[in-house]
C-alpha cells in the first residue's frame, strides 16, 4: 500500500515540478517575441497546466497528510 502512495507522490511532484520547468524554458520564451500578438495559446497552454497542477497538488496533500 505504502510502496503505491510513495510512487503516486513522486510522480505527482514530477508532474508538477517538470511542467513548471517545461513552461519556463520552453514555452514562455518561445511566445515572448510576440508582443501581445497571439497570446492566446500561451494562455492555454498555461490554463492545461494549471488544471493537471492542482490534481497534482491535491494528490500530495492527500499523501504527505497520510
Amino acid at each position: 500500500m505504502w510502496e503505491a502512495v510513495r510512487w503516486l507522490h513522486l510522480l505527482a511532484m514530477a508532474f508538477f515540478v517538470g511542467g513548471q520547468i517545461v513552461l519556463a524554458a520552453a514555452v514562455v520564451p518561445a511566445f515572448r517575441g510576440t508582443e501581445g500578438r497571439d497570446r492566446e495559446p500561451m494562455r492555454a497552454i498555461a490554463r492545461r497546466f494549471g488544471q493537471g497542477t492542482i490534481v497534482a497538488i491535491v494528490w500530495l496533500a492527500v499523501a504527505l497528510a497520510h
